[in-house]
């Protein structure tokens, strides 16, 4: 495990450019933030939508905390059709895509219909979003394999998977652990 660890470690350090900086991931940056979080989640995840509460609740108590989002749809079909429809989202509308991200993380729905369904009610124009998956497919698809890759190569091989600084976080972890990652990251 602790190899493992080191490993992750080593790779996350090789791959950060990628990890924060990949102007195709989704994120919400508050002005002047200056930690930042990358997630890797699939939508079908029962421990990613218990995530999801944490995460809310430290960007309500941290104003300076930036989140970076990545599909990592690894429980099947349905986990494959919410990510293209998230990616599309984010493609036709970056600023609604938290918005969506939280609508679907709260439903138990599962599949394109459910990610289209959230999309709608966030405000998001269905046919413009159908027509995205439609002409951006390929696109959607290569960022698809691109998050699964650079996850696999950090050491991500369930979900959620956060990376905080250049450590890989497997799992949820409560807010409380966020915070001490965080202040540890501020201080040095």
């Amino acid at each position: 495990m602790e190899e493992q660890s080191k490993n992750a470690q080593k790779n996350i350090g090789q791959k950060k450019e990628e990890l924060f900086n990949d102007s195709n991931s989704p994120q919400f940056a508050p002005e002047g933030y200056d930690v930042s979080i990358v997630e890797f989640y699939d939508y079908a995840c029962g421990y990613c939508k218990k995530a999801q509460g944490t995460v809310d609740e430290l960007l309500k108590s941290d104003p300076k905390v930036r989140i970076i989002y990545r599909d990592f749809p690894i429980l099947g079909e349905p986990s494959q059709e919410m990510s293209k429809v998230s990616i599309a989202v984010n493609i036709l509308s970056p600023n609604s895509f938290r918005k969506f991200h939280d609508a679907l993380m709260k439903t138990n729905e599962r599949g394109k219909s459910a990610a289209i369904k959230a999309a709608k009610s966030v405000g998001i124009d269905t046919k413009k979003l159908e027509d995205v998956l439609k002409n951006e497919k390929a696109k959607i698809e290569k960022i698809l394999q691109d998050n699964i890759a650079l996850g696999s190569s950090i050491g991500i091989n369930g979900t959620p998977g956060f990376i905080v600084g250049e450590e890989l976080i497997p799992g949820a972890m409560e807010v409380g652990t966020f915070k001490e990652k965080i202040n540890a990251l501020r201080a040095k």
